[in-house]
C-alpha cells in the first residue's frame, strides 16, 4: 500500500491523467485479452474487482468453477474484492490518474452515472466495446479459468448487446471503439492500440482539468505542502428552523480541535480501540438509528404505552436538523474516516450505508436530534427521563462506534440539545406568537428596528402602480397592516392603500369602477393577492379617492410604512394580548359557521350519491338532484351571510368612535372584538372559506367543479396512503429497509401488506404466521402490518384502497419502479377486467438498490433464507434476521414446517422440533369427512374464511373448496380447511344422525354390547349352538366357525384350529402380541354387511375414502397448498397439537364454549388412528 501511495504522488505528471476508458463486453468476450494488448505502457490504472476476486479465491483454496457448496465462503470474498477495488479507484480519482474501468456494459445506468461523475471532475471519457457472437462467448466461457453459469452468460450477453446503441449515443462515435473479437487479428489489435494511445496523448479538453493541473504544478514549484489542517468538509444546504422562540444562533458552541492536534489524534486512537467493542447487536442498533434518530425512543414509548405524536417527533427532528446544519456549515469539520485517510491511518469504520454522512462532522446531528426528543418527552414523563436519555445516547454514541463521528461531535450535539429544548414551542396558539424579527421575505435588515423593504418587492409594487397611473394620477400610497409588526403570520398580506387624484364629484363612482377593473374577483385578470416570489405573502391593493378617508385609515392602522422613503411613518405598539377577552365571541361565531359547514358537507355527499344513480333506479331522480343542488346553494349563501356580517361589523367598528370603556379595555380600534374575531377567523381559514363561497356565487350558479372544490374545505381533506405489497416469505433484515422506507414517505398513513400466497417451495409461511412474525420483527410498524382480505396482487390491493385516499405511493424494489409506474398509471381511472381504481396521483418509489453480492441488509433476500432452511443451516438463516428479533428459532421451525421438511435441527440454545404435518393432515381429513357427509358448509350456510378474513353465505360446493358470497355481493373462493361455520354449534349437531330413518340395521345399546362380551367368554349360550361349524375340524376343542375355514385344505384347517387353541385372547395394544394364523396369507376378504350399511347411511366416501380423495383433489387443484404425506403420528405429536395456541383458537371459534370437549374427541380419534397405524406398519399394508 505504501508503494501504491508513492506512485500516485506523481499524478500531475502521469501520461494518462484525466483520461477514463470504460470496457464493455459480456463474459467470454475477451476484454482482458484486448486490454492487455491495447493499453499497455500508457500509465492507465486498471479498475477490475474480478482479478482481485480470483486472487482471493486462489489464496482461500476455493474452486474457480464456483460450486454452490462454497457460496457461503465465497460471497464474503467477492464483497471484500469490490470494497478494496472501490477504495483503490477513489485514490486514483483523487489524484486524477488515467483509468481503465471494467464495467461489463450490463447496466447502462451505472456507466452513465460514473461517466457523469468523472466528467464533472474534468475527465475525458471513452469506451472500448469488445464484441463477440453468443456462440464464441459461450465457447470461451467454458475454457476460462473462472467459469460463469451458462444462463448467466446468455443473460449478460443479451443485456450488453441491447445497450450498444445507447452507448454510442452517450459517448459519440468519435470517443467509442468497437472491437470485433470473434477472431481478432494482430492488425486489428494494433489499430485499437494506436487509437487508444492517441486518445491518451491528446491534451485534456476540460477547463476544470486544466485548472487543477495548473494549481498542482504551482504547488510543486513553490514547494507548498497541503496541510491537514486545511482539510474541510463541503458545506451542506441549510434548513429552516421553526417552532423555536429565542435566538438559537447565539447558543455558545466552541470550535472543534484542529485536524492535526494531539486531541484529535487521541480521539481517533480511542475510536480505533472502541471499534473492537462492535458486535451484531451494536451494529444493528447503529443501522436502526441511522434510518430514524427516534428508533429506540419510539419503541420505548410504545412499549410502556406512553402517549406521543409522530407530528411532534418529526417537528423536533426538523428543529434539530436545521440548527445542527447551521453549526456544521460554520465549522466544516471533516469526518474522522476522511481525516484518517489523509493521515494514512488504519481506521476500521463501518460501511457508509446512507446519505446521513454527507454533512460536516461537528456537531453530530443524530446526537442533537435524539437528545432533543428525549428531553422533550422526559419533561412529559419524568419517571422515564433517564431511560429516554440513555436511548438517545445509544443513537448518538453509536455514530462514534461506527467511526462516523468523533466523541466530541456527540458531546457537543448533546450540549446544544440541552440548551435548545428550553427554546422549543410546539404548541399552536390562538394568536400569532411574537417573532424576533420582521418578515424576512419582505424586509432587509429585518432584525433591526429600522427594516427596509427589499428592492425586489419595491419594484413589484412600483411596476403595478405605473399601470394604475394610466387611469388617474396617484397622490399617495403606503403600506399598512400586521406585516409591519412582529406578530405577522407566514401568509400575512402586504396591504397597500393607494390614493388617486379624482375630481370630487366623481370620486365614489370612479373608485368603484377602478376596483371592478383591477381588484374584483369577477375579473379573471385581477391583480389582487399575487405572492411575493419565494414567500407566502400576497400583495393587496385598496383604492381610495378621498384624502380624508386615506388619512383616517392611517390613523386606525397598527402601523404605517412609507414605501417611497422606505421607513416607518407610524411604528406598531407592543402590547400583551389577552385572548380571554375574545374567546367566547369567537367560539360562538365558529360554532355558527361549523353548523352550516356541516350541513353543506352532508348535502354535498347526498348530491354525489344521487349523481351516481340512474333514472331507472329512483323515481323523480332529476328533481331530487335539482332540489339537493338548491340546498347546497342555500348553505353557501348562509356562509356568505355570516361572513358578510363579520366583515360589516368589523368595518362598522372602525367607522364608529370608541366609547370610554372600550378605550380603557382595548386602547385602539385594532383590538376591538369585531376586528380581532375577524382576524382570528382569518387565521383558521374561515374567512378564506367565506371568500371562496362568495366567489362561487358571483355568477349565481353552482357547478359540479365548484362543488368538488369545496369538498376539502368542508372537511374532506385529501388523504395520501403509502404502502408496499410483498410475499415476505420469510421476512428478513432486508425487508426492514423496505418497511422503513414506506414509513418515511411522508404520507398521512401507510400500510405493509403481506400476500396470502402459500406453497412449500417459495411461500412456506402461512399468512397469519407471517403477520405475527413481522409484527414481532418490526415492532415500530406493527399496527401498520395487516392483510387486506381478498387482495392477492398489487392491483387488488390498490382496488381495495380506492376511495380511501386521493393519492397513493407504492414502494417497490428499484428494478420494478418503471414496470409499476407504467402499469398502475395506465389503468388509473380505467374500468377494465380486474382494475377498479381512480386516484389523483399515483407515485412509485424505490426502496433502494440491493446488491445480491453484499452482506447484511443490503444483500439479504428471502430466497437465501429459504435455501438456508432447506439445507438445515440455522446459523446462516439467523444472519438474515435483525439481532433484536427473539423468535428466530420459531420462525425457522415454521419455515421448515411449511416446506414439508423434517424440522429437527440443533443449534446453540435451540430445542428439537418435530413435524406436525401429519396431525394437520388428520385435521383436514376430519373436515373433509364432515364436508362429504354434508355436515359442514352446505348451501346457504354462513361461514368465515380465516385465511382471507371473509365472511358470507355458501352459494356453491366443490370438491375441496366452496364459493362464498359476502355482504357486498362479491364472490370468494375459499378452501374448506380455512373455513369455520358461524352458525350455532347446536345447529350443526342436528345433522349428525336422524334416528327416524331406517338405515337397514338396529341401534345397539351398551347393555347388548356387554351381553355379547359375556357370550364370547362362554358364560352364557354356547357358540356351537348358534354358529355353523366346519365338519373337518368339528371335533377340535372350542368353536370352529365354518366361515373361518372356507376354501382351505383339510391339513391347513387342522393347523389353523390347533393355532387358535394355543393362541389365547390377550387384551393388549402391542402389535407383537398378534401373529397371522395359517391360511390368512392367501385368504380373500369381503366387505362386511355392517360396512355396507354404513356406506348406505353416509355414502362410500367416508373417513378413509375422504382422506384419499382429499389427497387426490389437493394434488390436482392449482393453488392449493401441498402437504407431504406422512402417516406416522406419535403420542407426543398429538399432545403438542392439542395444546397449541393455533388449535385452541381454531376450536374456540368453531365450537365456542364446548371447544375443549371437541378437542378431546379429536384426540381420541387420533389415538384410535394411532393404533390402526401401528397395525398397518406391522402387516405392511
Amino acid at each position: 500500500m505504501k508503494q501504491f501511495k508513492s506512485i500516485i504522488q506523481e499524478g500531475v505528471y502521469d501520461p494518462g491523467i484525466f483520461k477514463a476508458f470504460f470496457l464493455a463486453g459480456g463474459p467470454g468476450s475477451g476484454k482482458t485479452f484486448v486490454t492487455s494488448r491495447t493499453t499497455v505502457g500508457m500509465g492507465l490504472k486498471m479498475v477490475n474487482s474480478d482479478t482481485r476476486f480470483e486472487n482471493y479465491l486462489k489464496k482461500a483454496g476455493l474452486s474457480l468453477k464456483m460450486p454452490d457448496n462454497e457460496a457461503s465462503v465465497r460471497d464474503p470474498l467477492r464483497a471484500r474484492a469490490k470494497q478494496v477495488t472501490g477504495d483503490q479507484m477513489d485514490l486514483y480519482i483523487k489524484n486524477r490518474l488515467g483509468l481503465v474501468i471494467d464495467a461489463t456494459g450490463r447496466d447502462y445506468n451505472i456507466i452513465q452515472k460514473q461517466r457523469s461523475m468523472l466528467m464533472m471532475l474534468g475527465y475525458d471519457c471513452y469506451m472500448v466495446f469488445v464484441n463477440t457472437s453468443l456462440d464464441v462467448a459461450l465457447e470461451r466461457n467454458q475454457t476460462r479459468t473462472r467459469t460463469v453459469p451458462k444462463d448467466i452468460t446468455i443473460k449478460s450477453w443479451n443485456a450488453v448487446q441491447n445497450n450498444i446503441g445507447r452507448f454510442q449515443n452517450m459517448f459519440g462515435s468519435s470517443q467509442m471503439i468497437i472491437v470485433d473479437n470473434n477472431n481478432a487479428s494482430e492488425d486489428t489489435l494494433n489499430k485499437v492500440y494506436t487509437k487508444v494511445r492517441n486518445y491518451v496523448r491528446a491534451p485534456v479538453k476540460s477547463y476544470i482539468a486544466k485548472r487543477w493541473m495548473e494549481n498542482e504544478l504551482r504547488k510543486k514549484r513553490l514547494g507548498i505542502r497541503e496541510s491537514v489542517n486545511d482539510m474541510t468538509h463541503p458545506k451542506t444546504e441549510p434548513k429552516p428552523v421553526n417552532n423555536v422562540v429565542g435566538d438559537w444562533k447565539n447558543i455558545d458552541v466552541p470550535s472543534p480541535t484542529l485536524n492535526d492536534s494531539e486531541e484529535t489524534k487521541s480521539e481517533m486512537m480511542m475510536m480505533s480501540k472502541l471499534f473492537e467493542q462492535r458486535n451484531n447487536a451494536i451494529v444493528q442498533s447503529i443501522k436502526d438509528h441511522d434510518q430514524e434518530v427516534f428508533y429506540g425512543i419510539e419503541s420505548y414509548l410504545m412499549k410502556y404505552n406512553l402517549e406521543y405524536t409522530m407530528k411532534d417527533i418529526q417537528n423536533l427532528k426538523k428543529i434539530g436538523s436545521g440548527v445542527v446544519r447551521h453549526f456544521k456549515n460554520k465549522f466544516q469539520r471533516p469526518r474522522p474516516y476522511e481525516l484518517a485517510d489523509a493521515l494514512n491511518m488504519k481506521f476500521n469504520h463501518m460501511e457508509l450505508i446512507s446519505d446521513s454522512m454527507k454533512t460536516p462532522s461537528y456537531p453530530s446531528g443524530h446526537s442533537l436530534q435524539s437528545r432533543l426528543i428525549a428531553e422533550f418527552y422526559g419533561k412529559l414523563y419524568p419517571k422515564h427521563k433517564q431511560n429516554l436519555i440513555e436511548l438517545s445516547d445509544e443513537c448518538g454514541y453509536g455514530r462514534v462506534l461506527a467511526g462516523w463521528h468523533y466523541p466530541s461531535d456527540h458531546i457537543e450535539g448533546v450540549n446544544i440539545a440541552k440548551k435548545l429544548i428550553n427554546m422549543v414551542n410546539l404548541q399552536e396558539s390562538i394568536i400569532d406568537i411574537p417573532r424576533r424579527t420582521y418578515a424576512p421575505g419582505v424586509f432587509d435588515e429585518e432584525d433591526t428596528n429600522n427594516p427596509k423593504i427589499k428592492p425586489s418587492v419595491i419594484k413589484l409594487i412600483k411596476d403595478q402602480l405605473k399601470v394604475f397611473e394610466k387611469e388617474y394620477p396617484i397622490m399617495k400610497y403606503g403600506l399598512i397592516g400586521s406585516i409591519l409588526t412582529k406578530r405577522y403570520r407566514n401568509d400575512a398580506d402586504l396591504d397597500i392603500n393607494v390614493l388617486f387624484k379624482v375630481p370630487e364629484k366623481d370620486r365614489e363612482e370612479e373608485r368603484t369602477l377602478l376596483s371592478l377593473k383591477y381588484l374584483s374577483t369577477k375579473n379573471p385578470d385581477n391583480i389582487q393577492g399575487k405572492l411575493i416570489p419565494g414567500t407566502q405573502h400576497p400583495i393587496n391593493y385598496y383604492f381610495l379617492t378621498d384624502p380624508k378617508l386615506y388619512k383616517d385609515q392611517e390613523q386606525k392602522a397598527d402601523a404605517v410604512f412609507s414605501i417611497t422613503r422606505n421607513t416607518f411613518v407610524k411604528r406598531p405598539e407592543d402590547f400583551e394580548f389577552n385572548v380571554s377577552d375574545y374567546i367566547d365571541d369567537f367560539n360562538k361565531k365558529v360554532q355558527e359557521l361549523d353548523v352550516v359547514k356541516g350541513e353543506l358537507k352532508r348535502d354535498i355527499i347526498d348530491y354525489d350519491e344521487l349523481k351516481e344513480l340512474g333514472p331507472k333506479e329512483i323515481e323523480g331522480l332529476q328533481n331530487k338532484i335539482s332540489s339537493k343542488l338548491d340546498e347546497i346553494e342555500n348553505d353557501i349563501e348562509d356562509i356568505i351571510r355570516i361572513g358578510d356580517g363579520v366583515d360589516a361589523e368589523r368595518r362598522k367598528a372602525f367607522d364608529t368612535d370608541m366609547s370610554p370603556d372600550e378605550i380603557r379595555k382595548y386602547a385602539i380600534k385594532n383590538r376591538l372584538p369585531k376586528n380581532v374575531i375577524y382576524k382570528m377567523l382569518e387565521k383558521y381559514h374561515y374567512i378564506t372559506f367565506y371568500k371562496k363561497c362568495k366567489k362561487i356565487m358571483d355568477d349565481g350558479v353552482v357547478t359540479d367543479d365548484e362543488i368538488d372544490s369545496l369538498k376539502e374545505a368542508v372537511g374532506t381533506p385529501k388523504k395520501h396512503i403509502a404502502f408496499t405489497f410483498g410475499r415476505f416469505n420469510p421476512p428478513t433484515i432486508g425487508h426492514e429497509k423496505l418497511v422503513n422506507k414506506v414509513a418515511s414517505v411522508g404520507a398521512n398513513d401507510y400500510l405493509i401488506v403481506p400476500s396470502g400466497s402459500n406453497d412449500p417451495k417459495k411461500n412456506p409461511l402461512k399468512v397469519n404466521d407471517k403477520i405475527r412474525m413481522m409484527k414481532n420483527m418490526y415492532p415500530r410498524h406493527q399496527s401498520k402490518i395487516k392483510q387486506i382480505p381478498g387482495a392477492r396482487t398489487a392491483i387488488e390491493v390498490i382496488n381495495k384502497l380506492n376511495g380511501k385516499a386521493n393519492e397513493i405511493t407504492m414502494v417497490v424494489g428499484s428494478d420494478r419502479v418503471r414496470e409499476f409506474e407504467t402499469l398502475l398509471n395506465k389503468y388509473n381511472g380505467v374500468q377494465a377486467r380486474g382494475t377498479n381504481y381512480e386516484f389523483d396521483k399515483i407515485n412509485i418509489v424505490s426502496a433502494g438498490e440491493r446488491d445480491p453480492d453484499a452482506e447484511g441488509a443490503m444483500g439479504m433476500s428471502a430466497s437465501k433464507m429459504r435455501d438456508a432452511a432447506k439445507n438445515d443451516d440455522f446459523i446462516s438463516f439467523k444472519k438474515g434476521l435483525p439481532t433484536s428479533f427473539r423468535d428466530k428459532e420459531k420462525l425457522y421451525g415454521l419455515v421448515r414446517k411449511g416446506m414439508n421438511l423434517q424440522a429437527n435441527f440443533s443449534g446453540p440454545g435451540i430445542g428439537t422440533y418435530k413435524p406436525t404435518a401429519s396431525v394437520e393432515s388428520f385435521t383436514q381429513w376430519q373436515i373433509r369427512d364432515l364436508y362429504i357427509r354434508e355436515q359442514l358448509f352446505n348451501i346457504n350456510d354462513i361461514v368465515e374464511d380465516q385465511e382471507q378474513d371473509v365472511q358470507g353465505k355458501v352459494i356453491r360446493r366443490s370438491t375441496n373448496y366452496i364459493v362464498v358470497e359476502d355482504d357486498n355481493s362479491k364472490l370468494h373462493k375459499c378452501w374448506i380447511w380455512n373455513c369455520i361455520p358461524t352458525s350455532n354449534i347446536d345447529e350443526v349437531k342436528l345433522h349428525e344422525v336422524n334416528l327416524n330413518i331406517d338405515y337397514g340395521f338396529e341401534a345397539v345399546s351398551e347393555t347388548e354390547v356387554k351381553m355379547q362380551e359375556e357370550k364370547n367368554n362362554g358364560k352364557q349360550i354356547s357358540e356351537r349352538d348358534k354358529i355353523p361349524q366346519d365338519k373337518d375340524v368339528a371335533k377340535k376343542d372350542g368353536t370352529q366357525p365354518k366361515k373361518y375355514y372356507k376354501d382351505m385344505s383339510k391339513g391347513t384347517k387342522s393347523k389353523r384350529a390347533d393355532y387358535f387353541a394355543k393362541q389365547k385372547y390377550k387384551k393388549s395394544d402391542d402389535d407383537n402380541d398378534y401373529k397371522a394364523a395359517p391360511g390368512d396369507k392367501d385368504a380373500k376378504t369381503k366387505t362386511s354387511k355392517h360396512t355396507k350399511k354404513y356406506q348406505q347411511m353416509y355414502g362410500k366416501e367416508a373417513y378413509e375414502i375422504g382422506k384419499e380423495y382429499a389427497d387426490h383433489t389437493k394434488s390436482m387443484t392449482p393453488g392449493e397448498p401441498e402437504y407431504k404425506k406422512d402417516d406416522k403420528i406419535t403420542d407426543k405429536d398429538i399432545k403438542e397439537w392439542a395444546s397449541s395456541n393455533d388449535t385452541i383458537d381454531k376450536y374456540k371459534k368453531r365450537y365456542g364454549e364446548n371447544y375443549q370437549n371437541e378437542i378431546d374427541e379429536a384426540v381420541k380419534k387420533m389415538e384410535e388412528r394411532l393404533k390402526i397405524q401401528s397395525f398397518k406398519d406391522y402387516v405392511k399394508i
